[in-house]
């Protein structure tokens, strides 16, 4: 298994290919235009139109002055083709995410990427199964596809990256090989806090690295 976790420290010693996918590169770009949980213009209906259409960028319109909290009141659709979910495309953002996924502590999984190949990028996520709950499978993203990349986003905390709203997990990455946490810019970087279990790693060997 060769899973890349890639520390806030290293050394910019190569270029971060995958933060410089172009959203143009995508067959379809489809937009997330409000915060609710359902219907034309949610990030629910969003991911399923990706879902359908396949090699798709996701990216966030949503009027008004942010932050922007969406809370789904059940499981997202699983990511079953190549997808870029990108938060920083929302307009205002100006270095650290501003679209939040919050599940409310009632919602077991945020975001679950089957597909390869994919980005997950800008976004804060939190409260998925909720710190104590002992429910294993709860997981904020959990990776079960090859080549897929989180980027840019908060895992666990608030929306300022400064007070806990852990999930059960942060990232799970079960059984799938070279996907990259983090990167070697700052703009890459993940904060990942405030989870009963920050990254998990598994494989059917039981090795990672």
């Amino acid at each position: 298994m060769n899973t890349k976790i890639v520390p806030i420290g290293c050394a910019a010693i190569c270029v971060a290919l995958l933060c410089a996918i172009a959203i143009a590169a995508y067959a379809a770009t489809i937009t997330v235009t409000n915060t609710h949980d359902s219907g034309v213009g949610s990030l629910r209906q969003v991911m399923a139109d990706a879902n359908a259409l396949g090699n798709d960028a996701i990216v966030f319109n949503i009027p008004g002055g942010g932050p922007f909290t969406i809370t789904p009141l059940s499981d997202l659709p699983e990511i079953t083709d190549s997808v870029l979910i990108d938060g920083t495309t929302q307009p205002g953002f100006a270095g650290t995410p501003i679209i939040e996924i919050n599940g409310a502590g009632q919602v077991h999984h945020g975001l679950i990427i089957s597909a390869g190949n994919s980005i997950i990028r800008g976004l804060v996520i939190n409260r998925f199964g909720g710190v104590g709950i002992n429910h294993s499978g709860d997981t904020a993203i959990e990776l079960l596809g090859n080549g897929n990349a989180v980027e840019g986003c908060y895992i666990g905390t608030d929306i300022t990256g400064s007070f806990a709203l852990g999930n059960s997990n942060g990232i799970v990455i079960s059984s799938s090989s070279n996907n990259v946490i983090g990167g070697i810019t700052p703009a890459a970087r993940n904060l990942i806090s405030g989870n009963q279990i920050g990254i998990d790693i598994s494989s059917p060997s039981g090795a990672a690295s």
